[in-house]
């Protein structure tokens, strides 16, 4: 059985964080990545930073 891990990109991660994340799910035995493409959460996220998640997904 194969686990995959989901991160949600509007909760305001920079990219190292990302890559961090990733990096750990992946020496924790996790075969996959999966991110949301909500770029709000609530009408307050407005403020808060989000990767687009195609774009994110290349770059890592």
């Amino acid at each position: 059985m194969e686990f995959g891990i989901q991160v949600e990109p509007q909760f305001g991660f920079g990219y190292e964080e990302f890559v961090d994340i990733a990096h750990h799910a992946e020496e924790a035995g996790f075969t996959s990545l999966w991110l949301s493409d909500h770029l709000l959460l609530k009408q307050e996220s407005v403020s808060t930073d989000c990767f687009e998640t195609w774009t994110l997904l290349a770059a890592l």
